[in-house]
């Protein structure tokens, strides 16, 4: 018989209890009961014993996981940081080149300008004195025919 309800039954009736067949029965499927339950008790009790060290470990292996996940997020946030600087240094470095090379160009181009506007004001002053020449050529050459024409009329009359 089951402890506990042998206990129940001595609190009840006392020592002087007197069981018959039939109560015997009876007693034993209540027994049973209690057998039951123990076992179905204690297999529960092992259930969650176990599930609460599945719960536990997996517990653990997901704050390694977070810590693992947070010191590679902090790792690559830092080398983003870093390479963030390192292109702004360069980004300072290529502005201050650029500068440089564009007063250079600036200054080229000026001195080509310059270049350009006295070559263009030599080349009018050459093309004015050819023009010069070409007008005292040709009235030279206008002036030879027409005296040439005058010889032969001169030695025509003659």
């Amino acid at each position: 018989m089951h402890y506990l309800l042998a206990r129940q039954i001595k609190r009840v009736f006392g020592d002087k209890f007197k069981s018959s067949p039939k109560l015997e029965v009876f007693l034993k499927a209540i027994s049973n009961t209690y057998d039951n339950y123990d076992k179905d008790r204690k297999f529960l009790e092992h259930s969650f014993d176990l599930s609460s060290k599945e719960f536990l470990e997996l517990h653990h292996k997901v704050l390694k996981l977070l810590r693992e996940q947070k010191a590679e997020k902090e790792s690559v946030e830092q080398k983003i940081i870093e390479r963030t600087q390192e292109l702004q240094e360069a980004k300072a470095v290529l502005e201050i080149k650029v500068e440089a090379r564009t007063r250079e160009l600036k200054e080229i181009a000026d001195s080509l300008d310059e270049q350009v506007k006295e070559r263009t004001k030599e080349l009018e002053e050459k093309m004015a004195d050819l023009k010069k020449f070409q007008k005292l050529s040709v009235g030279r050459e206008l002036k030879m025919i027409e005296l040439k024409k005058e010889v032969k009329k001169i030695k025509g009359a003659k």
